[in-house]
């Protein structure tokens, strides 16, 4: 409460209501190049205030972001914000260079092959956690007006493939986030996803397959798969 309150932009009513959104994931970095997680996260706490709003006279003053695996991070996400302490790098939420956290970030060293790093504190842990995102009639309405493009766009794609029975040709691309396209149906033939250009054997390597089946069969296997 202390972390939403000190975020608030003025003095609350006696009575409000606030909008929490747990999210199973990391803190997203801010992105200035581009339109990124951390907006459009915005935009939904945003819609739901617009939403919670049509059914109760109470003001709603603010919506609160909780990413859940900072409370509990992996090594990968260490070492992830001791390359942005390092680099200073923007938009990233790190401690500040005086702290027992920064230290540990910067000197850590595992003792043994496989050692998962020492955990941070939970009060910065808590920090990165939790994201207090303003609520006013402005802020709203601009994610509405986000909200309204965004289903736009994945209407106008759905009548594209509908129409001419193709996928690629129809939707729009955007590989610039991994964990996306590692999730999509159509990253073995998208031509923006260069990482994957056929398709794998689930749980098994190209090269193993090659040595296992023989590449006579593997070529014939990737070829009417692809086609």
């Amino acid at each position: 409460m202390e972390l939403i309150v000190e975020e608030l932009p003025q003095t609350p009513p006696a009575e409000f209501e606030v909008i929490i959104d747990h999210k199973g994931m990391k803190r997203p970095d801010l992105d200035d190049a581009q339109t990124g997680f951390s907006d459009i996260y915005d935009w939904q706490v945003d819609t739901y205030a617009h939403l919670r709003g049509l059914l109760t006279t109470k003001p709603i003053i603010t919506g609160v972001l909780v990413y859940l695996n900072e409370l509990a991070p992996t090594g990968s996400d260490f070492f992830d914000v001791r390359r942005a302490l390092r680099d200073g790098a923007p938009g990233v939420l790190v401690p500040d260079s005086d702290t027992d956290d920064a230290d540990l970030l910067l000197n850590w060293k595992a003792s043994h092959r496989g050692e998962e790093p020492s955990l941070l504190s939970f009060g910065f842990r808590l920090r990165r956690a939790i994201k207090v995102v303003p609520v006013d009639e402005a802020s709203m309405q601009a994610a509405l007006t986000e909200f309204d493009d965004t289903v736009a766009r994945i209407e106008t794609c759905v009548a594209q493939e509908a129409q001419s029975g193709r996928i690629i040709s129809s939707w729009e691309k955007n590989a610039t986030h991994d964990p996306t396209c590692e999730a999509c149906d159509s990253n073995t033939y998208c031509p923006e996803h260069s990482p994957t250009t056929l398709p794998r054997v689930p749980g098994i390597k190209p090269r193993c397959v090659d040595d296992w089946l023989g590449q006579p069969f593997l070529h014939r296997y990737t070829t009417a798969y692809t086609l």
